[in-house]
């Protein structure tokens, strides 16, 4: 390798690096508002499995304080695209009758402020080990990656849950 290609190579490293960083930077700052004592939030999550199966739910993420981390405060429904309903005669996906149950206790999904992830509901796919990954936060979006799974979260003042009652 030539010097031309070995300064490319480690300039290309370097921006690399520096927009990882940025990143990271972005996403302990954006997160940083739903971080702090008695803090309740409504999240938006989509999970779009390498199985072709989606997943949605909206529910509360709650700041749990002795791990400094937000966490789910009960099962966590979400609704899935292979659950479908016979609604007014048309087959409908995301059942909302058919929810599926992420965890079995709190802490199942934790999210850090510095943008780290780690969950493993009971709907990932056999194969799949538990998630764990960092976000990329750009603006009110919110995404990561592991295994070739990728999940969404989107915070939102609306504070309906899936399944709770409406006006």
């Amino acid at each position: 390798m030539n010097i031309y290609n070995r300064f490319i190579c480690i300039f290309l490293l370097f921006i690399g690096l520096v927009v990882i960083g940025c990143m990271s930077v972005n996403c302990s700052s954006s997160l940083a508002k739903y971080f702090g004592p008695n803090s309740k939030h409504i999240v938006s999550m989509t999970a779009t499995l390498h199985d072709g199966n989606v997943y949605y739910t909206r529910h509360y993420l709650y700041w749990y304080p002795n791990g400094g981390f937000l966490t789910n405060g009960d099962g966590f429904a979400v609704l899935s695209s292979g659950q479908t309903e016979c609604i007014n005669g048309v087959v409908e996906p995301f059942g909302i009758n058919r929810q599926e149950t992420s965890f079995y206790d709190r802490s199942g999904i934790i999210i850090r402020q510095n943008g780290t992830v780690s969950f493993s509901p009971l709907w990932k796919p056999n194969s799949d080990s538990s998630y764990n990954f960092n976000l990329i936060c750009e603006d009110s979006i919110i995404y990561g990656m592991d295994q070739g799974n990728a999940f969404s979260f989107v915070f939102t003042d609306d504070k309906s849950e899936i399944g709770g009652s409406c006006r």
